[in-house]
């Protein structure tokens, strides 16, 4: 389902199913019934809230750091495949251009196979292909003088953290929320929720909006966990611009390219 559709039903039948649990419980209970436990039930609201708001926002925390840790392994991917292709300089023309080629086909499979499985931790044979032809150019590239061998080890390591990051990319897109904890965390917004309903307000239409606001603040804090958990999935999910970036980088010598009109919002 898209991301925006998602936040649209989620806020608006959200909100509206809060309004409506608050005017039933205003058909079985008078505003003065409500306003004689008024002192009482700030107390317990104030323990509530404070309880739900440091689980709500761990989760939000947790989630935005699985975000910002998904960008960083691809940040030390790329970097590799750069430093990799720098080292390569270093080497004759032959074995220079098949360790280059190998590592554009590398990107061309990570950004046209296997982004879009990411999210399914759907592993893309292409790529795993590419990356093997990438080690086997690595590996026939036989070091002869002292500096080919400096270089060499060089390029044995950034292969090594190119391989890890990659790794741990994969491992970080298939994260997500535990159900005991998603149970929490909508029991909590629907407690935290109901509460508000034995506040008498004179005036219903001021406590509809009161209400209303409350909703529409803690879902959009249950919003943004879910888009944060799913960093590879919809309308806001991370996209494979640096490796895109990188193959054209590749391909110019390390000249900065101008991509940004070349390839669909897509990427």
């Amino acid at each position: 389902m898209s991301s925006i559709l998602l936040g649209v039903i989620l806020l608006g039948g959200g909100t509206a199913l809060s309004v409506f649990g608050l005017v039933l419980v205003r058909r079985f209970f008078k505003v003065d019934e409500l306003q004689a436990h008024h002192e009482v039930a700030g107390y317990m609201l104030s323990i509530l809230g404070t309880l739900y708001a440091v689980v709500l926002g761990f989760v939000v925390v947790s989630a935005s750091n699985d975000v910002a840790d998904a960008k960083h392994n691809i940040g030390s991917e790329v970097n590799a495949i750069l430093d990799i292709n720098r080292m390569a300089d270093g080497f004759p023309k032959d074995r220079r251009e098949k360790i280059s080629q190998a590592l554009t086909n590398y990107c061309d499979a990570v950004v046209n196979e296997e982004w879009q499985g990411m999210d399914s931790f759907i592993i893309s044979p292409k790529t795993v292909q590419a990356g093997s032809a990438l080690w086997t150019a690595i590996k026939n590239t036989q070091p002869v003088s002292p500096k080919e061998q400096a270089l060499y080890g060089t390029l044995l390591e950034n292969y090594t953290k190119m391989v890890d990051a990659r790794r741990m990319r994969l491992v970080t897109a298939h994260g997500g929320i535990p159900l005991p904890l998603w149970v929490v965390l909508v029991v909590g917004a629907i407690t935290t929720i109901g509460f508000t309903y034995f506040f008498g307000v004179e005036k219903f239409g001021y406590q509809v909006v009161m209400t209303s606001l409350v909703t529409i603040t803690l879902l959009l804090n249950l919003y943004l966990v879910i888009v944060n958990s799913h960093p590879f999935s919809g309308e806001f999910r991370i996209r494979p611009i640096a490796y895109i970036l990188a193959k054209a980088l590749i391909q110019t010598g390390d000249t900065v390219p101008d991509v940004a009109g070349k390839h669909p919002p897509m990427f």
